[in-house]
C-alpha cells in the first residue's frame, strides 16, 4: 500500500545514497514489509548522514504520518523534520 510512496522518495534521494543500500531497502518494500523498509531506509540516511532538503524531509514525514510510524522514535527522532 505504501511501497509506491515509499519508492517515490527513494527516487527524489537517489544519487545521494549508494544504490546498493537504497535497493536494499526497498527490496523490503517490494515484499510488502514497508514499515521494515522505511525503517531501514531511514538508519541509513542516518548512519551516512544523508543531506535532505526540505522537501525530501516534509516528504518522509507525510509518509511516515500516513503509515501511522511514531516520528518521535528511533531512527526517525533523529531527522529536523519541518
Amino acid at each position: 500500500m505504501f511501497a509506491e510512496k515509499i519508492k517515490e522518495f527513494a527516487d527524489r534521494i537517489s544519487g545521494k545514497l549508494d544504490d546498493d543500500l537504497l535497493q536494499g531497502a526497498l527490496n523490503y518494500a517490494d515484499h510488502n514489509e514497508e514499515p521494515l523498509a522505511i525503517e531501514i531506509l531511514c538508519d541509513h540516511l542516518i548512519e551516512y548522514e544523508v543531506d535532505l532538503s526540505q522537501e525530501d524531509l516534509s516528504l518522509l514525514k507525510s509518509i511516515l504520518v500516513e503509515m501511522k510510524i511514531n516520528i518521535s522514535a528511533t531512527p526517525f527522532k533523529y531527522f529536523d523534520f519541518p
